[in-house]
Formats: structure tokens, sequence, C-alpha cells
């Protein structure tokens, strides 16, 4: 199987632009009246019609409930992944919802980026992105230093941001409670979506175990994305998978875990259904297997989260 090679790919798109004369990203104006980023290498805007904001404080925050975790009395850190920092909307979401929460639990904010030029375009553009003109100073200092702190009463926030191909970029990283998965989409980015990506995550994802205090330890992630490859390729790394909520013209997104106890609404027979009629049914690093096998095995993880749930 020919592997996609995103560096090269992209790179020589850039080199391209670049000679051309043209700029690789442009603001564009939303139907809501704001704005977003779009990239002109992958076609694709940064963010849904519902607007940066809005879509994630929707999708990110409210769905994983981190202000309420938040306000749970806990000794170590919310450890929170931030897969594709892009214009940094959600990270700075999570910061928001730090300073605005009752009571404070700390955080671990972890943000993964192999491109940085978006946000330091949104920089250049922070008149159009109220959210980026309010944190200019915060998010020059990450850009700068790649990590810092924040204090709000006794609760501290820390903010790294990790470059390099992910997922070998996860290396040495803490093990994650929730995840924001917010890459370019498969059809940009399909190595950036792939069984062997969520493996990977499985490997610093906390595991479901009954702790001193008879709590679950568990890692969530959430997901714009609802194509029934990634579906598939979330299931075949082996987390539970469910449906999110909608976002804009999107009737829903993804939400797994390594608990199932975690998702309201988990993907049953009709999906399964749904994938063997699926023209894109696999993710890239799947294509050369065989479809039957796999097809077993889905039946066989869609049965146990039935059996679960």
């Amino acid at each position: 199987m020919k592997k996609f090679n995103e560096t090269s790919h992209f790179l020589e798109q850039r080199v391209q632009l670049i000679q051309s004369g043209s700029m690789q990203f442009q603001m564009e104006a939303l139907p809501s009246g704001d704005y977003t980023i779009r990239d002109q290498v992958t076609g694709e805007c940064m963010h849904s019609t519902i607007g940066p904001w809005v879509e994630a404080q929707h999708l990110y925050i409210e769905q994983s409930q981190l202000a309420h975790r938040l306000e749970e009395s806990h000794s170590k850190p919310l450890v929170i992944y931030d897969l594709g920092l892009g214009m940094a909307t959600n990270a700075l979401a999570v910061i928001d919802t730090f300073y605005k929460a009752k009571k404070k639990r700390g955080i671990h904010l972890v943000s993964f980026e192999n491109q940085l030029e978006g946000l330091h375009y949104a920089l250049q553009n922070a008149e159009l992105l109220p959210f980026i003109q309010k944190n200019q100073s915060l998010l020059r200092t990450l850009l700068k230093k790649r990590t810092l702190e924040l204090q709000c009463g006794d609760a501290f926030l820390r903010w790294d941001l990790k470059g390099g191909d992910f997922p070998q970029s996860l290396r040495g990283s803490p093990l994650a409670d929730l995840i924001f998965y917010d890459f370019y989409s498969p059809q940009s980015t399909p190595h950036l979506w792939t069984m062997n990506c969520f493996q990977s995550l499985l490997q610093v994802a906390q595991t479901p175990q009954v702790s001193l205090h008879s709590t679950q330890q568990s890692t969530q992630l959430y997901t714009y994305c609802s194509a029934t490859s990634v579906r598939a390729a979330l299931l075949l790394a082996g987390f539970y998978v469910g449906y999110g909520v909608s976002t804009g013209k999107k009737r829903d997104t993804t939400v797994a875990s390594t608990q199932w106890r975690d998702l309201r609404k988990v993907l049953g027979d009709e999906w399964l259904m749904r994938w063997s009629r699926s023209e894109k049914p696999l993710p890239l690093d799947c294509i050369s297997f065989s479809k039957i096998q796999l097809a077993q095995k889905l039946k066989s993880m869609i049965e146990k989260q039935n059996e679960a749930f």
C-alpha cells in the first residue's frame, strides 16, 4: 500500500502558491457574521458555518461538560489534548471556561500542531477575530516559548504546544482525559484519521478501572467528523463509538470513549448497514485488508457496544 506523504504533498502545494505570489490563507466571512480562515492548499475552512467560537463551545466545551468537570474535587489536573491547534479557537475556549468555572480543578492543555502558519495569519487579522484579538499576547507567548502557565485562584492551567508529526509527537505526553480531535478532514489529510492514529491515542488514554473512590477512569474523544471511515477506524482501534451533537449543516458529529457509559447513543446495527453500503468504508491504513474480516470485526464491536449499552 502506498503511504500518503502529507509533508511532501502539502509542501509542494505551498511552494507553488508562494511562486505564484498567492497566499496560503484568506479570511472568509460566514453566514453567522463571523470570520474564519480558508486554507488555499486544502480548500477547507477551519470552522463550520456557525462560526469558530460557537462551534468550539457547542462541539467541544459543552458536549464534554468541561465546566462541570472543573468543579469536581480532584488532586490531579484535567489533561486535555487539543489535536489540530489551527487558529487556537478550541484551546482559547478551554481557557475561557477555566477562568469562568466556579470551582477550579487544574488543567494541563496540550496542543498539537505541525503547521503554525494558520495561527500566525489569525494574529495578523485579529481585528476580525475577537477571541484572537483578546488573547494576542497570550498566543504570542505560546508561539515563542511553546509553554506557559496561568493561574486563577488556587488553580493552575499549563498550556504546552507540541510540533512534529502526529502521532509520534504523542511520546512523553501525560495520559489524556479529553481529546478534541480537530484536524483537517479525511479528504485532505487521510493519514491523520487512521486506525493506527487512534490506536496511538489509546496508548495515552485513561483505561477504565475502578479507583480507590469507586469512580471510573476513562478518556473521551470528540470530533466534528462523522465520516463512515473515521467511525470504522475508531471502532477497529478499540474505542466505543457513538453519535455527537449536530453543528451547522452536520446532522451529527462523533464521540468516542474508552468506557461505554460515557456515550449517550452508540452506533448500532443501522450504522453497520450504512457502513456495508458505503463507497468509502475504510480508513487509509485498512483499505488493503479483507473487507469480510473487517466487517466481522466491526459487527463484533457493534454487538459488544449494544450489549454493554
